[in-house]
């Protein structure tokens, strides 16, 4: 079973995005990943879902239940 970590760090742009599947049409995805500047484990996540990541949903927490007693 494989586990993968996402760590906290910088978030990927558009730009990014668009110069790694630029550069991706020549280059390995190493080196396209280099050349946008970022790493090839985020190329692998680019690779699976190709979206901008503005178009891409975004994850939000579950709104948490707090009784009405028990407000500050």
């Amino acid at each position: 079973m494989v586990v993968r970590l996402r760590l906290p760090g910088r978030h990927i742009t558009d730009c990014q995005t668009r110069l790694y599947m630029k550069s991706r049409q020549t280059e390995a995805p190493a080196i396209a990943a280099a050349k946008a500047g970022f790493s090839t484990a985020s190329a692998d996540r680019i690779e699976a879902d190709p979206r901008l990541p503005s178009q891409r949903r975004k994850r939000r927490a579950p709104a948490r239940f707090v009784p009405a007693n028990q407000r500050s």
